[in-house]
């Protein structure tokens, strides 16, 4: 029994051995080679160029548009509410100018209509400022300026003179608007608003008055002085008197310079001058010296018509200083020590008062 279970298993074992070498494993048809895509894989997509980091453009940004907003633009209204420094001024007055400009808004102190109501003058002051940029020599001082402005028919606004103060000082300052021409032509400005000129203690005070021709915008400085403001300015508002040393002269408004007539005493100078009521004479004051008392002192009286003199008094005692109208016969006097008299035309006589 046990040789047959023996010989049983022995042809098992030849029946597999024989279907092993008969029939080939069917992984024998596959190639003996991997495709060479396999050898050479695609590159990693890490391997690949990226796309740059959204960090990066924000480590660049495009500039904050903050930056316009410190650098604005001028306002318009700049131009017709400032309008710019004269060019007269040196570099050195445009930088305290342009200063004080920035720092105070300008105010209209006088406004004047031609007569055709088509030109306006206007006078803007800069108030009192005090400013770091002028400098240490100035520092501490406060500074004003100020500028006369012509508008035109077209509404051009030009500034047409300017005045440069230094606040708190002795003297006469501010651009004073007078009047204009009858024909509307000219207009009439002097530079002495407030305040009266240091160092004139016994004569009357004569300003330096100029003239812009609105047409060319030329401005010429009258060749004698005159009474501030409108004093010398003739009831009719036609002329001027101004006061030339020797001369006299009468000043027309329209066409300028008409006429002039040396006073009778070269050596002496006008210390007092006024209008009579009808403008039709002057009586005005020569003295050679007017800090002394006793100093010789002459009353003349000038007929505007003819240009001619009359000496109505001479005199170093009582010492006149000044004399004005007192009537179309009578002359009012003061004299160096302040005391008043009259003086009549018709007799001659002066009388204490």
């Amino acid at each position: 029994m046990s040789h047959k279970l023996l010989i049983f298993l022995l042809l098992i074992i030849m029946a597999l051995t024989a279907c092993s070498t008969s029939s080939p494993a069917p992984t024998t048809a596959l190639p003996t080679t991997l495709p060479t895509h396999t050898a050479s894989p695609t590159p990693s997509p890490t391997a690949t160029p990226l796309p740059p980091s959204p960090t990066t453009t924000a480590t660049t940004p495009p500039p904050s548009p903050t930056v316009t907003v410190t650098s604005p633009p001028t306002s318009p209204t700049a131009t017709v509410t400032s309008p710019p420094p004269s060019p007269t001024a040196t570099d050195e007055e445009q930088t305290w100018i342009a200063a004080v400009m920035a720092a105070t808004a300008p105010e209209s102190v006088q406004v004047f209509t031609s007569p055709d109501q088509s030109w306006r003058v206007e006078v803007i002051r800069y108030e009192c400022t005090l400013i770091s940029e002028v400098g240490d020599e100035l520092a501490g001082v406060p500074i004003a300026y100020e500028q006369l402005l012509l508008t035109g028919p077209d509404g051009k606004v030009t500034p047409v003179a300017e005045q440069r103060q230094f606040c708190g000082g002795l003297g006469a300052a501010g651009i004073n608007g007078l009047f204009w021409s009858p024909d509307g032509k000219y207009f009439y400005f002097d530079m002495a608003r407030e305040g009266v000129p240091d160092g004139m203690p016994c004569r009357s005070w004569f300003t330096r008055k100029s003239r812009l021709n609105i047409e060319t915008l030329e401005v010429d400085v009258l060749p004698g002085r005159g009474l501030p403001g409108k004093d010398s300015l003739s009831p009719d508002g036609s002329s001027l008197l101004l006061v030339g040393e020797p001369h006299l002269i009468l000043w027309d408004l329209n066409q300028g310079e008409v006429g002039r007539s040396a006073h009778p005493y070269l050596e002496l100078s006008v210390k007092s001058i006024a209008l009579s009521a009808d403008g039709s004479r002057v009586v005005y004051v020569l003295r050679q010296d007017c800090i002394q008392p006793g100093a010789d002192s002459v009353v003349v009286v000038l007929n505007l018509a003819d240009l001619t003199h009359t000496i109505v008094l001479e005199s170093s005692d009582p010492s006149i200083l000044q004399a004005t109208w007192e009537s179309d016969d009578s002359i009012s006097l003061v004299d160096y020590n302040g005391v008043s008299f009259e003086l009549s035309l018709s007799t001659g006589d002066i009388t204490p008062r």
